[in-house]
């Protein structure tokens, strides 16, 4: 039937015609916003350097950046859905009242506060600009009319501002440390009608200085949580066909299917990586390419070589990773249709010599571009039906989007992104189901229903997963995209993978790439050229290939899947692996521990010696004096948090859920104060103006219209002997009192006096910033304490909210002088950077053994007891230790997403995260076991001896840590208190944590010696140097040279932990592992941070020790 001229001819002429017919109609099928861009970017530079020299702007020798974006989504949507429709929204861009794009142009300078930003219509008029100056540099303090007539006339005189358009309606002012008054002003336009968005102006003074002009538009918050309340049921749909792909398709599919393929020795692996690298390599290049535009979110704090430093590391990550993946994927997919469909073409094989030339292989070519035509065409009438006959929605878009062509090379963004999108999808989408089916339906029969079954299952789980697009009804993507996907996985059935990711390719290069063949900028013809040719790449590589080899009507049969054999098995015995250990009797015990080696009285007396002194080393460190704690658990704080809202005469009812947490975070105050301060600075402060760890329940409802569902009350419980602090928020449109601002200070200063204890003789007004509601004036006011902050450096301040006439939120802190942050922020960017690169390589590492200790088990080589020994009960803990912390979970849900999205999100994360740290865990054991079965010296109580040699380098280490910087005591963790049972998350914390340390030492330590027996045991120095470096502590205040040298000390330390376990024997590493976790259990314990604790850490220690014991026999 595909070689009769006349399919191929009809086929032809639909893809010819479904082209034109999407490009007269695209226009009526999709709604285009109403943008006409008349600057391009370098006019946009030019200009905002023209400005910038005429005003006289900091920074001095700037640098520029510029994007092209979206001022406002939201009031697009808005206008779109509620405001008047798509033509209102063209209507008010056009008579210029607003504009939805603008280019925004950056000056910034390193290691400077001073930066600027201007913004341009795309037709080229200035729209605005902001100055960030910083808070140390002086100013004149005006009052609030001075500085109003200021602003209006700067702004009327250089910045086009019409003032009879608009009225008066916010005004806030700010004192800055250096005495200057800033102002900030809010107008609102009254001659334009946008329903319930309001268009308005913002201008701010500095001192004496107008240092911004923003226009933007105010989106009710109602309508932003009623669009998210539609927009939960497209997630819904994503997240149900997110869950269907990942346990159909990605674990049972790839997963069970690829340890499938590896027993069959059906595993292809040197095409698949060399097609992963590619693929990721153009989206790692995608990444540096972005440079000029990451400009645009640079952090002037940071030196300008870690920013640059940290995009190139994404982009490594990328890389490395993107292969990984991909390989793995494609190992999965390319296999399963190679052995469930054998008549087909060999999929790595398609281009080769003697395949391209032939003619099966040009129709499998030339189809794909009809069919995207085809396929162009049913989109727009789809899209034209449904809009305009059933009156669904999609969101409006402008065809132009100069930010691509801010890049230095536009058309890798666009062909990567083709790329990676249609080889991945396809293969995770329609290989694996497709390819899994028929291998099962071959075995069990019924072999066409299994096929259907997986093409019609695989067009609705894709569709599903991509309804989260901002379209309306929710199953609107589902509907579009089935059909399409129905026909390529009937493609997919009859001719192979490839057609259907050419075509995939071509579909989303077109859509990827219209904005660079819409842009009207010249010097576009290089890149225009290289995407038509990419896009017409795999066309002409068989005709290349037919033209240099002559064309062939048949695919020789070497090139057929069924025509693929396994490799042979390499000439490598395989390790024989050690009989299960038998039940023994207790004379075979008795023989055992006499049999057992032990230490010379010397050796017995070092260790113990070692142990020891490394015990009184860490227990002189455990700080148990001051350690907080919180004294009731969650039952009795709802009890508590109800009696304080009641003591306000707030009465809550059944339909409030109270969601709970322990706020336990130390911000950057914490260490401000430690360093700016003494030790007793900073423990008068506690709990004054520095957090203490609290209990906060949240009194929410998901029951109510969503927005309603803006209102909360929550209530921060305190051990230190402070009240209870009541915050309430209030939905935007609530009604309420609009008290002017002397009213609202007095307010402001009685909940000073009476909620925070401070004296209103000993404040001193900071700010006083105003939000005009609908129906309702709200205030914040933050006061500076002049009496009881004991530093010279920053301020113990007040914060008051007030809504209506209500007063809904105090607090205290400290606020941070800005050069001290931004200096910090630097330091903790050069501190990270460096520690991210070896964690990263210890993490892929890991990936890597994992999928060796996959192929050794599916090849047999794989000592497989520790499998089976600890996958299920690994599972099963984690899944106990998920359902006990639900409480945890539930406690940062989000009024303004569904729950049971969010519950469905969690239950996901609990079952993956199961399955993912059982596989990980018990394949990372079986390895370590694998490679350390050569026969050592057993000892007499090894896991007694490992204990005591891990405390020696648990001694060594805190000593180490001593040398450097000193830091603000550590806090227990407090996530445990919020659970169902607090004393089971603490026990079973401390098993799980013990059965991962054990797991990563053996594998760990395997490695080594792998690397040893090789001959080539430097190589094991790498190894520890990228342990030493992941390991080695790198706090605040560390210098380069001290991290470098703690981190040569503990890769030495690790080395020679190692060259002990050796002569000792293996079976140490278990009670090693367990003094580790025992010591934090203890220290638990001591701390007793909250109810339950105590008896979890005893009852996880005896766990532990049971594990150690057990684990022990078996080394």
């Amino acid at each position: 039937m595909t070689r009769k001229p006349a399919l191929w001819i009809i086929l032809a002429l639909l893809g010819l015609a479904g082209s034109v017919l999407a490009f007269r109609l695209f226009p009526v099928a999709f709604p285009i916003l109403s943008v006409d861009i008349q600057m391009d970017r370098q006019s946009a530079l030019a200009e905002a350097r023209a400005l910038a020299d005429q005003h006289e702007w900091d920074p001095e020798g700037y640098r520029q950046a510029a994007t092209f974006a979206h001022l406002n989504p939201a009031f697009q949507t808005y206008m779109e859905l509620e405001g008047g429709g798509l033509e209102e929204l063209n209507s008010i861009v056009r008579e210029g009242a607003f504009t939805l794009y603008a280019w925004r142009v950056r000056h910034f300078a390193e290691e400077t506060v001073e930066e600027a930003e201007v913004r341009f219509t795309p037709e080229g008029r200035v729209y605005g600009f902001r100055l960030r100056i910083s808070e140390d540099t002086p100013g004149p303090t005006l009052g609030t009319d001075e500085a109003r007539v200021l602003a209006v006339d700067q702004a009327t005189r250089d910045w086009g501002v019409e003032p009879s358009l608009y009225e008066l309606l916010e005004s806030s002012q700010e004192e800055l440390p250096s005495g200057r008054m800033d102002h900030t002003f809010v107008f609102e336009r009254s001659d334009i009608s946008l329903a319930e968005a309001k268009v308005r102006l913002r201008l701010g003074v500095a001192g004496d200085r107008l240092v911004q002009v923003t226009h933007f538009v105010h989106v009710p918050d109602a309508f932003l949580r009623r669009y998210q309340e539609t927009r939960n049921a497209n997630e819904s749909v994503s997240l149900a066909g997110t869950i269907v792909f990942v346990l159909l398709f990605l674990v049972i599919g790839g997963g069970v299917g690829t340890v499938h393929l590896l027993r069959g020795r059906w595993i292809q692996w040197r095409a698949p990586l060399v097609w992963g690298g590619v693929v990721a390599g153009l989206m790692a290049l995608d990444q540096v390419n972005n440079l000029p535009l990451s400009w645009m979110g640079y952090n002037t704090a940071l030196p300008e070589q870690v920013h640059v430093a940290t995009l190139a590391l994404v982009a490594v990550v990328t890389f490395v990773g993107g292969t990984i993946f991909l390989a793995l994927i494609f190992m999965a997919g390319e296999g399963l249709m190679r052995l469930g469909f054998p008549e087909q073409i060999q999929q790595w094989k398609i281009w080769a010599p003697g395949v391209a030339n032939t003619t099966p292989v040009l129709g499998r070519t030339l189809a794909p571009y009809a069919v995207v035509g085809i396929e162009l065409g049913f989109v727009v009438v789809f899209y034209l039906f449904t809009s305009q006959v059933l009156g669904w929605w999609s969101p409006a878009s402008a065809l132009a989007a100069p930010d691509l062509l801010a890049t230095r090379f536009p058309w890798i963004t666009a062909v990567g992104t083709s790329l990676f999108a249609a080889f991945s999808e396809e293969t995770l989408f329609r290989a694996i189901p497709i390819g899994a089916a028929a291998i099962l339906g071959r075995r069990h029969g019924r072999f066409w229903l299994w096929i259907w079954a997986a093409v019609v299952l695989q067009a609705l789980v894709f569709g599903a997963s991509h309804a989260n697009y901002p379209q309306q009804p929710a199953y609107a993507r589902v509907v579009e995209i089935f059909p399409t996907y129905v026909a390529w996985g009937f493609a997919c059935v009859f001719f192979g993978l490839v057609p259907a990711i050419i075509a995939h390719y071509l579909y989303d290069l077109v859509f990827f790439s219209l904005p660079l063949f819409a842009a009207d900028t010249g010097g576009l013809w290089i890149d225009r050229s290289i995407v038509i040719a990419a896009g017409l790449l795999p066309v002409l590589v068989v005709l290349w290939t037919r033209r240099r080899s002559g064309g062939a009507s048949t695919v020789p049969d070497w090139a057929l899947n069924r025509s693929w054999r396994p490799p042979a098995e390499e000439g490598v015995e395989a390790p024989t692996a050690e009989p299960p250990p038998e039940e023994a009797s207790p004379a075979d015990e008795a023989a055992r521990g006499r049999a057992g080696r032990p230490l010379p009285a010397a050796g017995v007396l070092g260790l113990g010696a070692a142990g020891l002194t490394g015990l009184a080393v860490w227990v002189s460190g455990i700080g148990t004096v001051d350690s907080p704690r919180l004294a009731v658990d969650r039952g009795q704080m709802e009890a508590e948090a109800r009696s304080a809202l009641e003591a306000q005469g707030i009465s809550l009812g059944e339909e409030w859920t109270p969601l709970f947490s322990v706020a336990s975070e130390r911000p950057l105050a914490h260490w401000f104060v430690w360093e700016e301060g003494s030790e007793d600075d900073y423990r008068n402060l506690l709990g004054d103006f520095l957090n203490t760890p609290n209990w906060r329940v949240r009194f929410v409802s998901f029951e109510v219209p969503p927005e309603e569902r803006a209102e909360a009350f929550t209530v921060g419980l305190y051990q230190t002997g402070r009240s209870p602090r009541v915050t309430h928020d209030l939905p935007e449109g609530r009604a309420g009192a609009r008290l002017p601002e002397e009213e609202a200070r007095i307010l402001a200063t009685e909940a000073v006096e009476l909620q925070l204890g401070g004296d209103p003789e000993r404040i001193r007004e900071i700010s006083a910033d105003e939000n005009v509601l609908p129906e309702r004036t709200d205030w914040t006011f933050t006061f500076a304490a002049t009496e009881g902050y004991p530093l010279a450096e920053g301020e113990g301040r007040f914060m008051v909210r007030i809504a209506g006439e209500e007063v809904v939120g105090v607090g205290r802190f400290v606020h941070i002088p800005e050069e001290w942050a931004r200096t910090w922020q630097a330091e903790e960017s050069k501190r990270a950077l460096p520690s991210l690169v070896p964690i990263g390589l210890l993490i892929f590492l890991t990936i890597g053994a994992g999928v060796l200790a996959i192929v050794m088990w599916a090849r047999g080589h794989l000592e497989t007891r520790p499998l089976r020994l600890l996958s299920v009960p690994v599972a099963v803990l984690f899944l106990f230790t998920g359902i006990n912390e639900w409480p945890n979970a539930v406690g940062v849900f989000s009024t303004t997403l569904s729950f049971g999205n969010q519950t469905a999100m969690v239950i996901l994360g609990v079952g993956l995260g199961a399955m993912l740290l059982s596989a990980a865990l018990s394949l990372l054991a079986s390895l370590g076991h694998t490679w350390l079965r050569e026969p050592r010296t057993r000892i007499f109580r090894p896991a007694v001896a490992g204990g005591a040699l891990a405390m020696a380098f648990i001694g060594a280490s805190q000593a180490l840590s001593r040398l450097g910087p000193s830091q603000p005591p550590t806090w227990p963790d407090f996530s445990g208190a919020v659970t169902f049972v607090p004393w089971l998350a603490v026990g079973l914390g401390g098993l799980i944590q013990h059965l991962i340390l054990t797991s990563v030492l053996l594998f760990l330590l395997g490695s080594l010696e792998r690397i040893r027996s090789t001959g080539w045991t430097w190589a094991g120095i790498p190894l520890l140097l990228v342990l030493g470096f992941s390991l080695a502590s790198y706090p605040p205040g560390t210098t380069w040279l001290f991290w470098t040298g703690g981190a040569i000390a503990v890769a030495a330390g690790i080395g020679i932990f190692w060259t002990i376990c050796r002569r000792l024997g293996w079976a140490v590493l278990p009670g090693a592992a367990a003094a580790v976790v025992l010591l934090g259990l203890v220290e638990t314990g001591l701390r007793n941070p909250f109810p339950g604790a105590v008896l979890g850490a005893c009852l996880g220690a005896a766990a532990v020790v049971v594990a150690t014991l057990r684990w022990t026999r078996e080394l």
